[in-house]
C-alpha cells in the first residue's frame, strides 16, 4: 500500500513555529541593541555640538577686556530629545616665559544621564590667546621690520 501525503504533521508544525520564534526573538533583540546604540551615538553627537558651540562662544571676544572676562562657569541644564545636558567649563590662565602673552586653557565638559541612568560625559579642551598678539599686521611688521 502506498501512503498518500496529506499535509504537515503536528511535529513538523511545532518545529517550524520554534524556528520562526527563535528568529523573531533574535531580530527583536538586535533591533533593541541597534536602537540603544543609535540613541547613544546621537546623544554623544549633541553633547559634542554643545561643547563646540561653547568653545566658539569663547572665541567671539572683541577686546582685551572681553578676553580677560573669560572665566570658569556653567550653563543651566539644556533639554534635547530625551536627554538633559549639563555644560560646565574650567578656564586656566597660562603664563608664558616671555610674559607678554597670556593664553587661556579651556576645558569644557558636557554630561548627561543615559538610558538606565548611566552617566555619560564628553570633554573638549582648547586654548585661546588675545587677538592683538596674533594679528596679521604685527606678524607682517615682525617679519619685514617695518
Amino acid at each position: 500500500m502506498q501512503r498518500k501525503a496529506q499535509g504537515f504533521s503536528l511535529v513538523e508544525i511545532l518545529i517550524s513555529v520554534l524556528i520562526i520564534s527563535v528568529a523573531v526573538m533574535a531580530t527583536v533583540k538586535l533591533q533593541k541593541h541597534l536602537f540603544l546604540k543609535s540613541s547613544q551615538a546621537e546623544a554623544r553627537l549633541v553633547a559634542l555640538e554643545l561643547a563646540q558651540a561653547k568653545m566658539e562662544d569663547f572665541k567671539d571676544f572683541l577686546t582685551p577686556a572681553d578676553f580677560e572676562a573669560i572665566a570658569s562657569g556653567h550653563e543651566s541644564p539644556q533639554h534635547y530629545g530625551i536627554y538633559t545636558y549639563e555644560v560646565k567649563w574650567e578656564v586656566e590662565e597660562l603664563k608664558l616665559l616671555d610674559g607678554t602673552t597670556n593664553p587661556k586653557k579651556i576645558d569644557i565638559s558636557v554630561a548627561w544621564q543615559g538610558i538606565n541612568q548611566t552617566a555619560h560625559e564628553v570633554q573638549l579642551s582648547g586654548f585661546l590667546s588675545p587677538l592683538s598678539q596674533f594679528s596679521s599686521d604685527n606678524i607682517f611688521r615682525d617679519l619685514t621690520g617695518n
